[in-house]
Parts: C-alpha cells; structure tokens; sequence
C-alpha cells in the first residue's frame, strides 16, 4: 500500500456549484509519507461555494512518523 487517492466532494446541486479536494498520498517508507492535493471551489459567484473560487489552491506535505 504504497499510493493511496483520495477524493472528496460537496456540493448544491440545485444551485450548481461545488467543491472537490482530490488527495494523492505516497508512502516512502514505513515513516515517510508525501501528500500533493488541491482545494476546487466552482459555480456561479453569487453561491456559496462560487464566492470562495478565488481560494483555489494546491498544498504539499511530508510527514514523520515515529
């Protein structure tokens, strides 16, 4: 179990708009793990997940365990 994906979605259906965060996870090792992922926000900007389309963004993390 080296690479794990990971989607999470929300959304207003009647409203059309949403929010997706897709995950990719990779194990380095039995400590090491890395995580690239993005935050999507769509629809009209009136609604509220269409107010927050210019907090678009993608992140990176490492992590240790012990």
């Amino acid at each position: 179990d080296t690479l794990e994906a990971e989607m999470f979605a929300a959304g207003h259906f009647t409203r059309s708009n949403g929010f997706i965060r897709p995950l990719l996870t990779y194990a380095f090792s039995d400590r090491w793990k890395g995580t690239i992922g993005a935050e999507l926000y769509h629809g009209p900007r009136n609604t509220s997940y269409g107010a927050l389309k210019s907090n678009h963004g993608a992140f990176v993390e490492a992590r240790y365990g012990f």
